[in-house]
């Protein structure tokens, strides 16, 4: 007898321990010696998963495999190209500290004053992404003026006059509106008036309490700029936003330096860092936000 030889594709499907699917390859071609599928989206770390396969052949199906089972690697912090995953729970974090700054076990990272930081330097600059982060003990009594929560900016050089500055500030109990927040892009030259972009300074204020988790996001492209802050997750009440437009050059710092607050600028300590402000589940990248390890 003669038997045709015929090239067979194959689907795999990645469950939860709950049983729902998590992920499916759908039909993938068959390598010459094995085949592979890579998962997306990324599973959640230090998680248990199962998974199956099964055999495709002109779409028709074959049956699904026994059941497999796995647990995924906790996921660990990291500055990868133009990306950083920094939970910042653990007692570890992949940027570098300047001043007083404490680990807070399954909370985040406090940084205690105005001068303190976490820089993260990106070994590729990110023209178009976001930056976003969970913070707490911030609100309308916190110390300073202009205080950042968040800050990028080319090189080292002072962040207010810097060509590429992007930061957000919540104004501080010193400033005549306490607890606004802002923010400002500048897209290439700091010396030029059309390529500084900053969003009303005299919004409402939103109400926030230094008892609550707020998600700030800060987006960017060539033309535009974006910040959102929700309320308790990444999911929560959108309580202020606000999007302008660029000038059309792209935002490119090289090399780029992110900031969870901020360095000391020609404007002093006040305007530098929220202090006492608490930080964690850090994300710099063009890709959409991950699933953070679960904490308290």
């Amino acid at each position: 007898a003669a038997y045709a030889s015929v090239t067979l594709r194959h689907q795999f499907q990645v469950m939860d321990a709950a049983g729902k699917v998590v992920a499916d390859s759908g039909a993938v071609t068959s390598g010459s010696t094995k085949t592979s599928y890579k998962v997306k989206p990324e599973l959640e770390g230090d998680k248990a998963y199962t998974w199956r396969a099964r055999a495709v052949y002109d779409g028709h199906y074959g049956p699904w495999s026994d059941s497999a089972s796995f647990v995924t690697p906790e996921l660990k912090a990291y500055i990868r190209g133009s990306e950083v995953f920094d939970p910042l729970t653990d007692g570890t974090t992949a940027g570098t500290i300047v001043g007083s700054a404490t680990f807070l076990p399954g909370e985040g990272i406090r940084l205690n004053s105005s001068t303190s930081y976490v820089a993260y330097q990106l070994p590729e600059n990110l023209q178009a992404g976001q930056f976003s982060m969970m913070v707490t003990g911030i609100d309308e009594g916190s110390p300073g003026d202009k205080a950042k929560v968040m800050s990028m900016q080319e090189g080292t050089g002072d962040i207010i006059t810097n060509d590429y500055r992007f930061t957000v500030e919540m104004r501080g109990r010193d400033y005549e509106t306490p607890g606004v927040i802002t923010f400002r892009i500048i897209t290439g030259d700091a010396n030029v008036p059309g390529r500084i972009h900053t969003s009303p300074r005299f919004l409402p204020n939103p109400g926030m309490s230094d008892n609550n988790w707020y998600f700030f996001k800060a987006s960017w492209a060539n033309g535009w700029a974006r910040v959102e802050v929700r309320q308790d997750n990444e999911q929560g009440r959108l309580i202020w936003v606000w999007q302008l437009a660029t000038d059309g050059h792209p935002y490119r710092p090289v090399p780029h330096r992110i900031y969870l607050g901020s360095p000391v600028g020609r404007s002093g300590p006040a305007a530098a860092t929220i202090p006492g402000m608490i930080v964690k589940n850090v994300w710099v990248s063009a890709n959409p936000r991950p699933t953070f390890p679960s904490v308290r």
